[in-house]
């Protein structure tokens, strides 16, 4: 297991992950839009889905 050290900023729907000894990363950080599922956040790179929270605790999954 990896421990990453750093600091976020969250500036509108960006996510910047900035760590300590590597290059930072961007993030696009943004609430769900479906109809049934309003409560969702997703942090997403391009198409790919990073991480999804929900208040449902089964539908929280790293991707």
């Amino acid at each position: 297991m990896e421990i990453l050290r750093g600091t976020f900023e969250l500036k509108g729907n960006k996510l910047i992950l900035k760590y300590n000894d590597r290059p930072q990363q961007i993030f696009n950080f943004a609430k769900g839009k479906s109809v049934d599922v309003d409560d969702d956040y997703y942090i997403t790179k391009g198409k790919i889905y990073y991480f999804v929270k929900s208040d449902n605790e089964f539908v929280n999954e790293i991707f």
